[in-house]
């Protein structure tokens, strides 16, 4: 019995103990967008860096719809951050993007782009939307650039779990 509560107790003591990722996520607006604006849109957000080693995750999820019943809406979702040596990186790199198609009936669909997962987390990150089309639209959505700790808390609950079950069945042998 006593195995049993040092396990309990080794296994609070390391989920305690371990980094927990925080959620890093900001509201994109609702934008309207018109043939006449700049076609591109973009917003800058600065990371919560936890101890290293991290991972980013990097995600839009959103809605948008066509203004205009004559023709599909076009536009692209990119992804940025600074790497080590301050240059800009695009992920996914041009001319790819994550592309999404409205179509010309005015109802609201579902737009997203990502996930990406960094082997880092950089200091800061961006989105950029880009507009290919000549229909005016509007979207909004979120935008999800959270770090996760390396390990990940689950990995290291699991594992603890699993040596304290070997540790109570040495015990019981």
């Amino acid at each position: 019995m006593k195995s049993i509560w040092f396990a309990v107790f080794v296994l609070g003591a390391v989920a305690i103990a371990t980094p927990q990722a925080v959620a890093d996520q900001d509201q994109i607006p609702l934008i309207t967008w018109t043939p006449s604006d700049p076609p591109i849109f973009e917003f800058y957000f600065d990371n919560f860096i936890p101890p290293h080693p991290d991972r980013k995750v990097l995600q839009f999820v959103g809605e948008a719809r066509s203004l205009v019943n004559a023709s599909p809406a076009t536009f692209q979702i990119y992804f940025d951050y600074l790497d080590a040596s301050g240059a800009t990186v695009l992920v996914p790199p041009p001319p790819f993007g994550y592309s999404n198609v409205l179509p010309a009936d005015g109802s609201i669909y579902h737009i997203e782009g990502g996930p990406v997962i960094l082997p880092f987390c950089p200091q800061r990150v961006s989105i950029h939307f880009e507009i290919a089309s000549e229909v005016p639209i509007e979207f909004q959505g979120l935008f999800d650039h959270t770090c996760i700790p390396v390990p990940e808390p689950s990995a290291v609950v699991l594992l603890a779990l699993g040596c304290a079950a070997l540790s109570v069945r040495r015990r019981q042998r």
